[in-house]
């Protein structure tokens, strides 16, 4: 999550700070515009399929 946010300007939150599974899940918020939004999610999946 520190990469994402450091190579990638996205911060995201583990999904244990709301009571979900540690491993499974991570938190985004649903505020900023849809713009700014798809392009976050592009970065969170981009991460996601270099690993």
């Amino acid at each position: 999550m520190l990469r994402l946010l450091e190579k990638d300007g996205v911060l995201v939150h583990p999904g244990y700070f709301f009571d979900f599974p540690r491993d499974a899940f991570l938190v985004v918020s649903l505020l900023p515009s849809p713009e700014i939004l798809d392009e976050a999610v592009d970065r969170i999946l981009r991460l996601i399929n270099e690993n």
